[in-house]
């Protein structure tokens, strides 16, 4: 999994609210890391309730979402069950989202720097 400098040195990216909201409701934040978290193998909840940091009935009722739309697996592994990802392009469909919202922050935050800069010279030039 790539990790750009300017993200949260982690080994699961912090997750943009608006993308979470929009995705996936409330609780997306942690659906989110889920995912992220099933990025490298099929994991049981065990190991993604450890993973993620959040409880197990939390993740349990996460997973049972991200099922029900289609975004993880489930399969019987003797007495545990493990999930994976049913298509890894949906992490790489995440970035992209990630990377939108970013550069449009970021703009956003270009004006208003422009904004300011602008009121503060006005404060500065007399006026005519």
């Amino acid at each position: 999994m790539e990790i750009k400098s300017d993200e949260q040195p982690t080994a699961y990216p912090r997750s943009h609210p608006t993308s979470r909201r929009y995705l996936f409701g409330s609780g997306g934040s942690s659906r989110i890391l889920l995912l992220y978290a099933l990025v490298e193998k099929p994991r049981t909840v065990n190991e993604l309730t450890n993973d993620v940091k959040i409880s197990q009935s939390a993740t349990s009722r996460h997973l049972k979402v991200l099922r029900e739309r289609g975004l993880v697996s489930a399969n019987r592994m003797g007495q545990s069950i493990e999930y994976s990802l049913t298509d890894p392009r949906i992490i790489e469909a995440l970035d992209l989202l990630r990377a939108v919202l970013r550069d449009g922050i970021s703009r956003r935050a270009n004006l208003m720097t422009k904004l300011n800069d602008r009121i503060d010279h006005e404060k500065y030039v007399p006026s005519g």
